[in-house]
């Protein structure tokens, strides 16, 4: 059986503040497959990783990123409010993040901002780096996935999917998701672990899709899809998966 993906969501969340150079270190150091992060634009065309559309969780600023220059994002601490001692922490570019592990790990891009100039841009970028072939570009934002495709259809995109609603059958959920998979078209499927069940794994298999199991943030439920034989992983709880996939 193929081994499972572990992807590292925004880093090593729960060991250092989110989507930062010091989060993402700590899950690479640690052997993540690959690491999560969330992507917006400053009102200069840059961009930036954070994953809020507005600054003042997960930092001391307070605003929206989109009317922010990179300078004013740049001053900003984004460490501070997790501990201390991270207090040089800044909001850290894509550059910054490839610069650093360049191929030896894959990406996981979530794309916050709306625009054909963000996706030009951020595809620009991966490109400079030669990691086209490293990056799942995922994104609430379903139809910039599917102008991404269109744009560029040799990038692997996947879609993130909820529990089916009370009233609908597990038949037809999975059904939806499948089709939409079809349709966008889309290569992986982001989906909550109470929804996987065997057959359904196969099916989208079958059909060529990747399976991936979000927030899988204990132990019963890394269990759980790896015996399932999903492809990919997401969770905030680094060691943990590690231990329990040995």
């Amino acid at each position: 059986m193929k081994k499972i993906k572990i992807i590292g969501h925004r880093g090593y969340l729960s060991k250092a503040p989110e989507n930062t150079l010091a989060s993402f270190e700590l899950a690479v150091k640690l052997g993540v497959d690959a690491i999560e992060f969330d992507l917006h634009q400053t009102s200069d065309k840059k961009l930036i990783i954070h994953h809020d559309y507005t600054l003042g969780r997960t930092d001391n600023g307070s605003g929206n990123i989109f009317q922010k220059s990179f300078k004013e994002i740049s001053k900003i601490d984004a460490g501070s409010w997790f501990d201390k001692k991270f207090s040089n922490e800044k909001i850290p570019t894509p550059e910054e993040v490839f610069e650093r592990f360049k191929d030896t790990i894959e990406y996981e891009i979530e794309l916050k901002e709306s625009t054909i100039e963000f996706l030009d841009k951020l595809i620009e970028t991966v490109k400079k780096y030669n990691l086209l072939d490293k990056v799942e570009f995922t994104s609430p934002h379903v139809f910039l996935l599917a102008k991404l495709k269109q744009k560029y259809p040799q990038v692997k995109t996947g879609v993130f999917f909820k529990i089916h609603p009370d009233w609908m059958t597990q038949e037809q959920g999975e059904r939806i998701i499948l089709n939409t998979l079809l349709v966008l078209p889309a290569d992986v499927a982001h989906l909550p672990v109470s929804i996987i069940n065997k057959n359904f794994v196969k099916t989208l298999k079958k059909h060529g899709k990747l399976v991936h199991a979000a927030d899988c943030n204990d132990k019963i439920s890394i269990q759980k899809i790896n015996k399932l034989n999903c492809d990919q992983f997401s969770t905030n709880e680094v060691e943990l998966a590690q231990t329990t996939l040995k």
